[in-house]
């Protein structure tokens, strides 16, 4: 009985004669009971069907009962089976894999079973950046006519030079709520497996150090892209480490020029976002969801974005998009201290934390920077996909590329530095990417582009606590958060940012240890150390009382540094933005925004 049926279904998938000479396959599957004219075109660079029916909905109603396909299919579990009508098409470029579909009991192996058609894997664009998975799903019993248009299909889209062939996937497993491997083997891997792409895994620790022999070891030229299965903490060190071996061949010395160009590293980088924060994701994807990050990596697409070089004492110190001293670096501190209570929500509790009555303060900075003066975008603009600002042509070749860098390098030497006077901040921001993340959901600098060859520095200056809240509310809107009395805000290549101890006397008057008053308050306390030996016990330990609150006193008027949500100490720093050094895996954001996005931190404002 079987046979017969197949015999029965076989008989109208014989390949038809194409009537248009642009068709390079052409024969009839079945959607929904209903005959389908399929036809591969390479010339229109498509796969459409039309009904060979009038009335298909008529024709598919009175078979419905009888076809053996649809009991097949009512059997057979397709996650993402589609319900098509009439006719349709789908472009090769949205497509990144096909496959047979098989039904098949589950002692025989994968492959294995009855063919029952083949499914074309593409996505749809869902709202907020998000693309879903979806499949166009063609039923046909001949095993060998399904298995000549899948490999059809795969030949044409591996023509396509920008989608990776070798991927080298590095997984932090501990990064935010720990499900990096949970979510790679359920997730991320059947798409890339799907996109006929090889796979070398590893599995790593959020350590610079393990991450620094693993790509110093590392053959680049074997991959086409590196992906990165973690927070903003694991991508800014694998940036760093990848960063460092492009640039193992400039002397330390050449660093000193504030216009030399790093070499970029030839390969993309893609980032699976499963961290807690997932700045740098979701600047580049607009989401952190991991199929939109993956679909994107199948897909080849990319952004060319910025970077920045930090410098301490004339030395490269590391590479950063973001970076933020004051509040952000207190948030961070107190997120470090509580993760082992809080857990997931400890970038929450930080933040509550550091807004308390107690804890909120500002700090003593000396700001210097070189100013862009021919900014000619006076507009505030957001960077989404087809942004004009951000400078780098969809096509342009290396030596083009090259030109604009070196362009922007020299443009910094033409620009005089702006020095102010040490002042009271409660945060200074240096951003290279917009920052977006679930408590700004436009950005911590929404109007910061990602390959435009500058950096937003912003200043929020000591203020009301009440003042101060407002500044943090608008991130959860579309306002201007910079548009503020008490925060002022420059486009920069190039800044410079010295923090200051602060001293408090008998009196309670707080002032800013300055470099050399640093070195003579150690060199006291050294020859304090030494000092006669006829002193009392008594006033040894009166005068150890005295440095510890002293201590204590300087400690907390510094902050920390919060670079790409990783803690750094308080070290005065230069930071230099280079253009489009990188190319991570993305396509843009697109301008979602609603006011109904609820904010992370949504119980500061209920």
């Amino acid at each position: 009985m079987r046979l017969r049926l197949l015999e029965f279904k076989m008989e109208p998938s014989s390949p038809l004669t194409a009537s248009n000479s642009s068709a390079d396959l052409r024969d009839v599957f079945h959607i929904k009971n209903v005959g389908y004219d399929v036809v591969l075109s390479r010339a229109n660079n498509t796969v459409s069907w039309t009904p060979m029916s009038l009335n298909p909905e008529a024709d598919g109603s009175s078979h419905q009962k009888t076809n053996f396909f649809n009991a097949v299919f009512k059997r057979t579990k397709l996650s993402s089976l589609d319900s098509l009508s009439n006719d349709g098409c789908v472009e090769f470029k949205n497509m990144y894999g096909a496959r047979i579909i098989h039904r098949r009991p589950k002692e025989l192996a994968e492959g294995q079973g009855l063919c029952i058609g083949i499914s074309i894997l593409t996505y749809e664009e869902q709202s907020g950046n998000k693309l879903l998975e979806k499949s166009f799903v063609f039923s046909n019993p001949c095993k060998e006519l399904c298995k000549k248009w899948v490999e059809e299909i795969e030949n044409i889209l591996a023509g396509f030079p920008e989608r990776p062939k070798n991927l080298r996937v590095l997984c932090q497993p501990h990064a935010g709520n720990k499900q990096g491997l949970m979510t790679y083997g359920s997730v991320v891997e059947p798409i890339f497996k799907n996109a006929n792409t090889n796979i070398d895994f590893s599995e790593v620790e959020n350590t610079g150090e393990q991450l620094t022999d693993l790509i110093e070891d590392m053959d680049l030229t074997k991959y086409d892209c590196l992906v990165v299965i973690g927070g903003d903490g694991t991508v800014n060190k694998v940036v760093n480490a990848l960063m460092n071996k492009s640039n193992s061949t400039i002397c330390p010395a050449d660093w000193l020029s504030s216009n030399v160009i790093p070499n970029k590293p030839k390969m993309k980088i893609g980032v699976i976002p499963t961290g807690t924060t997932n700045h740098i994701a979701q600047s580049v994807i607009g989401t952190c969801d991991p199929v939109t990050a993956a679909i994107h990596i199948s897909l080849g697409h990319y952004r060319y974005v910025d970077l920045c070089s930090v410098h301490h004492d004339g030395l490269l110190y590391k590479w950063v998009f973001n970076s933020q001293y004051g509040f952000a670096g207190n948030v961070l501190t107190f997120a470090e201290r509580y993760k082992s209570v809080l857990r997931s929500k400890k970038m929450e509790g930080g933040f509550l934390k550091a807004l308390t009555q107690s804890k909120l303060r500002s700090y003593m900075c000396k700001v210097e920077y070189r100013q862009i003066e021919d900014d000619d975008s006076e507009e505030k603009n957001a960077c989404t996909r087809g942004c004009t600002v951000c400078r780098v042509p969809d096509k342009l070749d290396e030596s083009g590329l090259q030109e604009t860098q070196q362009t922007y390098a020299d443009s910094v030497l033409s620009s005089e530095w702006k020095v102010g006077p040490p002042q009271y901040f409660m945060n200074v921001g240096i951003f290279t990417i917009p920052g977006l993340c679930s408590f700004a959901p436009e950005g911590l600098s929404k109007f910061t582009h990602l390959a435009d060859g500058s950096m937003h520095l912003s200043l929020v200056h000591n203020t009301e606590r009440s003042e101060f809240l407002h500044f943090l509310k608008r991130h959860t809107t579309s306002k201007d958060q910079f548009d503020l009395p008490f925060v002022t805000c420059y486009k920069v290549r190039q800044v410079r940012i010295t923090p200051y101890p602060q001293i408090t006397d008998d009196k309670g008057r707080s002032s800013p240890v300055l470099p050399m008053q640093s070195e003579t308050k150690e060199d006291s306390v050294k020859g304090s150390d030494s000092g006669d030996s006829s002193s009392t016990s008594a006033s040894r330990k009166g005068s150890t009382n005295k440095k510890k609150k002293k201590a204590k006193a300087d400690t907390r008027s510094l902050s920390i540094w919060n670079v790409d949500n990783e803690p750094n100490p308080p070290l005065d720093l230069e930071f230099r933005v280079h253009h489009a050094v990188l190319k991570i895996c993305g396509e843009g954001t697109l301008n979602s925004f609603t006011e109904a996005d609820e904010p992370k931190i949504s119980c500061l404002f209920t």
